[in-house]
């Protein structure tokens, strides 16, 4: 069954796990970054869960407990059509790759995330290219900080003179098309200042009693929601 994606060209992404010597994506590779929070529950929980096409049943890699891989392309619209900055973006990602993985560090350190990023190697995704890069297994410990990750990549993607800059300096890019979200970047950067990244997954305001849909949304926009909720809320 193909996945239904809310977006459905443009930089894409999937998680992966090493065997051997070779990485095995636990998901297709989507440019809807929301699936990666369901294979970050389902791989670090043990749970099966799905949402619009994907069906994850177990972990396939333990929790990344031999590290997580994070392979990213840019690709045309579900159905075929050209997306016409593909070729320019790809172009950006072989030639800034290890500028990018820099900048993952950059952000790590921001997050109070230990560990290097790294870039890997090229590989190829029904004939496209792939760029796969090793990440902190933190990155990987909730839906926030996975979908946070993300669209910090996409954004230095789609305007590369981001590259190599702070969360700070990048929410203020009005270049992006992902600008109306980037309110949600501080109250991770605040939520990271008072804690150190989890070491087991971690919900981070999601109930045990979670439904598919509310994991594949838990992004890092819905723990500002979920903040801004609560702050808001009159005290008894």
């Amino acid at each position: 069954m193909p996945l239904r994606e809310g977006r459905d060209y443009g930089s894409a992404f999937s998680l992966g796990y090493a065997k051997g010597d070779k990485i095995f994506l636990l998901s297709p590779l989507s440019p809807c970054k929301d699936y990666l929070s369901d294979v970050c529950f389902t791989e670090h929980t043990g749970k099966p869960c799905s949402a619009h096409g994907l069906e994850l049943r177990n972990s396939q890699s333990g929790g990344f407990k031999g590290g997580a891989y994070l392979c990213v392309s840019s690709l045309n619209y579900q159905n075929g059509y050209p997306y016409g900055k593909k070729a320019e973006q790809q172009k950006t990602l072989s030639e800034k790759k290890e500028k990018l993985a820099e900048s993952i560090d950059i952000w790590s350190a921001e997050m109070n995330i230990e560990g290097k990023c790294k870039y890997e190697f090229e590989a190829k995704y029904l004939n496209e290219p792939v760029f796969v890069f090793s990440i902190p297994r933190e990155w990987t410990m909730s839906g926030p900080h996975i979908s946070m990750l993300t669209t910090l990549i996409r954004v230095c993607i789609e305007v590369p003179e981001m590259i190599g800059k702070k969360i700070n300096d990048i929410k203020q890019c009005q270049k992006s098309n992902d600008f109306g979200k980037f309110a949600a970047f501080q109250p991770m950067l605040e939520w990271a200042a008072k804690n150190k990244a989890p070491k087991a997954y971690d919900f981070m305001g999601l109930s045990d009693s979670a439904t598919n849909g509310t994991i594949h949304n838990w992004g890092f926009f819905a723990f500002y929601n979920l903040k801004r909720r609560n702050e808001n809320q009159e005290e008894p």
